[in-house]
């Protein structure tokens, strides 16, 4: 706050400001609303104010009291006009108005009476303020928490609590009993009316050490009722000792595997335990240490007794103890257990040789045995009990259960369970008798079954082991075996098996066929035998029945035969056959012969040749083909040429007998002297072109023709198929001379815009165009008058298919005068209004009717003795061609004198920038004044004086005007903006709409209001978020400037613990929390301590314990003002062993740290000396310890990561000292 230092020089200049009234602002505060006013408290209250009305109402506030004589300046530019505002030239301080003041009074303020206020022009030396009424300013109400106490755990503990304010204090606290547990409950509306008080909450009873803070009083209030936020700071840490847990036992001895009653109680019986506090019965080694306990059972929460069993195989002993705890490991810190003694008895088991004795169905029944040194008890598997041991028959196959326990004393020992097992003997192997050939492969006997065992035929075991006979296939003759199988250890009966090995049949007997030709049929070979079987190789492959030699390769080719006797195939017996070479083919060719042509006898090369028809029928001579029809004929010869006088192959020849062609059809053809020569063409096939018609040679290709020469010009063609040709057709072309330039006579000159006779010549076929050359040819044309000028067009006549050079017309187009000119067009008559002749400026006026082509006599006078329009057409003759303009249309409109307009009353705000004024109406003429004045086309009002003003408008239609019409326009002022407030919600709290003070509130959700405007606005909750809205009022359609609302959406608190996941034993670690949502956050750490904190990251250091493979760290509870938060994850942190058996003691002392330069965090690499403690720190350049930590060396290299988003940039040293003052350092740059 700025402070007013102007009091002295307002009292000296009291005088010279009421001399001059209309100096300076003179400001007179109404009677104050209040005479007790809270820090932080809304103001509201009304004054009088002598200025000249532009001030907007706004004005500055100074605060005074006994203790203030020069003022506080709390407050600038607040106040607005109401009512009626009157208003002065600027600087003229005569107008008196009405000022709302509101404003909040400033918290900070010191709590006390004889404040009054007194209201500043916004240069406040220039003013004239007279004081407010007096008022006292109530304190603001706080609690401080101190107090260090150390009490028994689950005792009370003494919190102080040390108030400001006005007394009677109330508050709510927490109060941490057996029924809430460590969330506690909440002492509701405890009032205490001194400033100072002791409170004993009762503490949660597994807590090392509780901070009593801000998290657990809140709703402070005193007797003033000031609106918070009423502060409540400071904190106490209650520190707890163990709290005596005594275990009673209902008995003093037991047998293992036996029942007790287990029972604890505290050693303060006015220790209550927390509700969620459940007894873990635990029982100690026979030497009564804990130190691997066995866990017997977890009793019920809040029940103090529990009923556990003693486990069946732990050893007897009279040194066992048995403790209550609890199975959570940040309880067990504040338990003192007290432990009980028991003794345990118990029988041993009894001693059974084959508790799973196996026999084969119909072995001899079995008894079944043990030894103890105690009474022997015998039970089958129903659970009765047998006179003595057990004997099992093998008559069925079955398990069969039986037990055996042991009495010594009053114990009786954990059963033996003994099962019998009777197993199903399996049937003979399935086998069949098997007959091989003699000398084939020796063959491995088969039989169906598992683990069998073979025999020879005496029932010996084969080859004494059983294994699978290999019968020799050497000597024919049967040979017996036998053979038994094995499942499950049970042997089945033998069956016999009979292998019979027959001899084998002899070769088959064979003749070598004779020597055939090639190509020839060849008979199918043969011998002598049974169950022939024909090969094609001497060994291997599958062979046939029959077998037929192929000819069509010469040679000796072979062949084996073998035959069959019982299955059994002999030896192959070979034979060749020899195939003799076949003639060379002979040589031929296609003959064409023509229809009725006289043939000759066919040849071919070759000797000895022997000729074929189509059909392989054999001719005695070289055929001689008939031509008498169109046909293909096919004969087939061969030639016996070679020494084994074998004939060749049967060889084609083809006859074709053709038609002989017709003459080819042709047409006349002509052509245009010297135009491009056309080319010859025919219709048929195989043409052949001649100059003449006969002799000559004939060409494939058509001769050229020239179009040089007029006249008529021949030539022949023929068709030809093969050796035939047809007869000759002549064919003419015609060539055409070219008709001569048609007859033209140029045409008259033609005025522009006139109608154009179309153009003429004298020729044949004529044919017009717009272009020397190129282009299309048109029809007659007639030429267009639309522009003066000379035209060329051009003419050709078309005769016998040929066109003539083309001949130039030319048609010239004189300008027309120019339009004729008009004062006004439309022109605008009243009804009934004395009117003249029509006028337009130019020469030669001809006037026309709207629909006529007949000039006028003289200008015509339009009538206005009724409504319309009338339309006339002008034009003028004034060039030296005296060629008529164009006509021009002139519209006269005859019209009722118009009435007044339509007006509607306008509203306007103060200081808008305003729009051209409108009515409902044609030709407008707007005026300041009811009568006379001078008119405007439009007009714009003004915005600046608040107020009602008229203006006048009225409709005219040519020189006719109407009455004119009273438009009011009322300039209003323009709100304040509306007062609100931002509001705070939570992730998924129910939304409610926001508030604002002030009339016909709009809400925006941009600042320049782009966006459309809603009368109300509920925000979104379902994520976290800040919005922003805006919002005005409106009055008289004015509306206000935006006000802004901030609306926060907080998350709920969610943590996530992290870590390196490995520490080396002895060595600590740091577990970092990973705050979300929004803070502060307060937590309650796996120890027990309750932390609050307003960073997002909160690293715990944490020693594991040594001998411990894992250690697993998670927060109890979570909060942030959004509630109970979720606590996160399960921590879990291996811990590993150094990898030496025994570190090295004497391993230097090291220290790096990197990277560097280091933006926000830092990586110490260090090592120290097994078991040597050491001490980090870092250290600032102005020598400020900023970190430090103790740690304890393995022998081996660990690290550190440190945070240094705190510290400003430059060098950081670190250094490592040893509890020996060995030291090492290093440095880097922070960036």
């Amino acid at each position: 706050m700025k402070t007013i230092i102007a009091l002295t020089i307002t009292l000296s200049l009291l005088i010279p400001w009421r001399l001059a009234a209309q100096q300076y602002p003179t400001t007179t505060p109404d009677a104050l609303p209040f005479s007790t006013i809270c820090q932080g408290a809304a103001v509201d209250f009304n004054a009088t104010v002598i200025d000249d009305g532009r001030q907007n109402g706004k004005y500055l506030v100074g605060l005074y009291s006994p203790a203030l004589p020069n003022g506080l300046r709390i407050v600038e530019n607040v106040g607005t006009y109401t009512g009626v505002v009157s208003t002065r030239t600027a600087g003229v301080n005569s107008a008196t108005n009405r000022i709302r003041v509101q404003f909040t009074m400033p918290r900070t303020l010191t709590a006390g009476s004889g404040y009054y206020i007194q209201l500043f022009g916004m240069n406040f030396e220039k003013s004239v303020p007279a004081q407010s009424t007096t008022f006292t300013i109530k304190p603001l109400t706080t609690l401080t928490i101190s107090g260090n106490p150390t009490i028994t755990a689950g005792t009370p503990a003494p919190i102080n609590f040390t108030f400001t304010g006005t007394p009677p204090f109330t508050v709510d606290y927490n109060d941490y009993s057996s029924e809430y547990a460590s969330v506690g409950f909440l002492r509701s509306n405890q009032t205490f009316n001194a400033y100072t008080a002791t409170v004993t909450p009762r503490m949660p009873t597994f807590d090392v050490q509780r901070n009593y803070d801000n998290v657990f009083v809140r709703n402070l209030r005193d007797a003033s009722g000031c609106p918070g936020p009423n502060t409540v700071g400071g904190s106490a840490t209650v520190t707890s000792t163990p709290l005596e847990l005594t275990t009673f036992l209902d008995k003093s001895a037991v047998c293992a595997g036996g029942t007790l009653n287990a029972q604890y109680a505290t050693g303060n019986s006015s220790i209550r335990l927390q509700s969620d506090f459940k007894p873990l019965v635990q029982l100690s080694d026979a030497s009564g240490n804990f130190g691997n306990p066995i866990d017997l059972a977890t009793g019920v929460q809040g029940t103090a007794t529990t009923n556990v069993t003693i486990p069946g195989n732990v050893a007897a002993g009279n040194g066992y103890r048995i403790r209550i705890i609890s199975p959570r490991a940040d309880y067990n810190a504040l338990i003192s257990p007290r432990s009980a003694a028991v003794t345990i008895t118990k029988a041993d088991k009894p001693i059974v040789t084959n508790t799973n004795p196996t026999v084969c169905q119909g072995d001899p029944s079995v008894t079944l045995s043990a030894t103890g040194s105690g009474t022997l008890r015998w039970y089958d598997f129903n659970g009765t009990l047998q006179p003595g041991a057990p004997t099992q028959g093998t008559g069925s196959a079955g398990d069969y259960g039986y037990w055996v326990k042991q009495v010594v004393g009053s114990c009786e020992s954990d059963k033996v369970d003994i099962t019998v097992k009777v197993k199903t003997r399996p049937g003979a192997p399935s086998v069949s008798p098997k007959e091989i050939c003699q000398n084939g492969p020796s063959y491995t006997l088969e039989a169906g079954g598992s683990n069998l065992r073979w025999y020879n035929s005496s029932d010996a075991l084969w080859n004494g082991n059983g294994s699978t006979p290999v019968v020799s296939t050497g000597s024919a003759g049967p040979q017996t075996f036998k053979v038994d199988q094995q499942k499950d250890g049970c042997y089945s009966d033998k069956a016999t098996v009979t292998v019979t090995v027959n001899a084998l049949p002899g070769k088959p007997g064979v003749n070598n066929p004779g020597a055939v030709c090639q190509y020839t049929d060849v008979p199918n070979l043969t011998a002598s035998g049974n169950g022939l079987k024909w090969y094609t190789a001497a060994t291997g492959g599958s062979g046939q029945n029959t077998i037929k030699p192929n000819s069509d390769q010469p040679g000796t080719t072979s062949y084996w035969v073998s035959q069959s006797d019982k299955g059994c195939e002999g030896p192959r017996a070979q034979v060749d056959q020899v195939i003799n070479p076949a003639s060379p083919d002979p040589v031929t060719s296609t003959v064409t012969l023509c229809k009725d042509q006289q043939a000759s006898s066919l040849t071919a090369n070759g000797q000895n040749l022997i000729w074929y028809d189509a059909n392989n029928n054999k001719l005695g001579a070289a055929p001689t083909p008939p031509t008498n029809q169109v046909r293909d004929i096919i004969y087939r010869v061969t030639q016996t040429s070679n020494a084994a006088n074998c004939e060749s192959k049967k060889v084609d020849l083809k006859v074709e007998v053709k038609d002989r062609p017709g003459a080819p059809v042709v047409a006349t053809i002509s052509a245009c002297h010297n135009a491009t020569a056309p080319v010859l063409s025919a219709q048929g096939t195989g043409f052949l072109w001649y100059l003449a018609a006969t002799g000559g040679n004939g060409t494939e290709s058509p001769p050229p023709v020239s179009t040089a020469q007029v006249g008529d010009q021949s030539y022949w063609v023929s068709q030809r198929f093969g050796a035939c040709e047809g007869p000759r057709a002549q064919l003419t072309v015609k060539i055409i001379a070219l008709p001569d330039q048609p007859v033209v006579v140029p045409p008259a000159p033609i005025c522009q815009s006139v109608s154009v006779p179309t153009l003429t010549a004298k020729g044949q076929d004529l044919r017009w165009y717009r272009a020397k050359t190129g282009g299309n040819a048109e029809g007659a044309i007639t030429p267009a008058s639309d522009n003066a000028g000379t035209t060329s067009f051009w003419v050709s006549q078309y005769v016998n298919g040929c066109e003539g050079p083309r001949a130039q017309i030319d048609q010239v187009i004189n300008p027309a005068s120019p339009d004729p000119t008009f004062t006004t067009n439309p022109v605008l008559l009243c009804k009934d209004q004395q009117t003249t002749p029509l006028a337009a400026g130019g020469q030669g006026l001809k006037w026309y009717n709207a629909n006529s082509n007949t000039p006028l006599a003289s200008a015509p006078t339009p009538p206005t003795n009724q409504t319309g329009d009338f339309k006339y057409r002008v034009s003028q003759t004034s060039n030296a061609f005296n060629c008529e303009s164009k006509k021009v249309d002139l519209l006269v409109q005859v019209r009722n004198t118009p009435g007044a307009p339509g007006v509607v009353p306008v509203s306007l705000c103060q200081n808008q920038t305003p729009k051209s004024l409108t009515a409902a109406g044609d030709g407008l003429l707007w005026y300041d004044v009811e009568t006379a004045g001078t008119s405007q086309t439009a007009l714009t009002p003004q915005t600046v004086t608040l107020g009602e003003k008229a203006y006048w408008v009225s409709q005219r239609f040519g020189s006719c005007e109407g009455p004119r019409a009273k438009l009011l326009t009322t300039v209003f002022a323009v709100p304040a903006a509306p007062v609100a407030a931002g509001k705070d919600f939570c992730i998924n709290d129910p939304s409610t709409a926001l508030i604002a003070a002030g009339d016909a509130l709009r809400w925006y959700t941009t600042a320049d209001r782009s966006t459309p405007a809603q009368a109300s606005i509920t925000p979104p909750t379902d994520k976290s978020q800040n919005l922003t809205y805006y919002v005005t009022q409106t009055r008289n359609g004015c509306e206000s400037a935006t006000t802004a609302v901030a609306v926060r959406v907080r998350a709920k608190a969610v943590a996530k613990l992290t870590g390196d996941d490995t520490v080396l034993a002895y060595d600590s670690t740091a577990i970092r929390i990973n705050l979300e949502g929004d803070g502060p956050w307060s937590f309650t750490l796996w120890s027990g301590q309750s932390i609050t904190t307003s960073n997002k990251l909160f690293v715990k250091w944490e020693t594991p314990n040594p001998t411990a493979a894992t250690a697993t760290y998670k927060l109890q509870a979570l909060r942030n003002d959004c509630g109970t938060g979720d606590v996160g994850n399960t921590y879990t942190l291996r811990i590993q062993q150094p990898l030496a058996t025994q570190p090295d003691p004497n391993s230097t002392l090291s220290l790096l740290a990197y990277p560097s330069p280091a933006a926000n965090r830092v990586t110490l690499s260090w090592q120290a000396p097994a078991g040597v403690g050491v001490t980090l720190r870092l250290v600032t350049l102005l020598g400020r310890v900023g970190w430090q930590a103790q740690r304890t060396g393995t022998g081996f290299g660990q690290k550190e990561e440190v945070d240094l988003s705190t510290f400003a940039t430059g060098h950081l040293f670190f250094d490592i000292q040893t509890t020996d003052n060995q030291r090492k350092t290093s440095s880097l740059l922070k960036q």
